[in-house]
C-alpha cells in the first residue's frame, strides 16, 4: 500500500464516486466494529453498500487528509470530513 491508495481514497469520496472508491479497497477487506458487531461487513460490496448510503445521507461530505504517518506497509491517516 502506498500513499497514493489514500490520495486515491480521499479524491473518491470527494468526487463522490462509488465505483472508484470502492477500487480502492481488497476484495478480501473486512471492517470489524467489536461495540457494534452489526455495522461489521466484508468485502467490496460491503464497501459499496455502505458508502452508498453514506453519499445519500450526506450528499455534501468531503474529506481532507491533514496528517498522515507511514511505517512499513502501513499508513495511517487523519483528516477531517465535512
Amino acid at each position: 500500500m502506498t500513499s497514493s491508495v489514500v490520495d486515491r481514497l480521499v479524491d473518491a469520496i470527494n468526487g463522490h464516486d462509488l465505483e472508484r472508491l470502492v477500487d480502492c479497497f481488497a476484495p478480501t477487506f473486512s471492517n470489524v466494529w467489536p461495540v457494534h458487531p452489526a455495522r461489521s461487513f466484508n468485502g467490496r460490496d460491503g464497501v459499496r453498500a455502505t458508502w452508498e448510503a453514506i453519499f445519500k445521507a450526506y450528499p455534501g461530505i468531503q474529506a481532507t487528509l491533514t496528517t498522515r504517518a507511514h511505517s512499513g506497509n502501513e499508513i495511517w491517516g487523519m483528516g477531517d470530513e465535512g
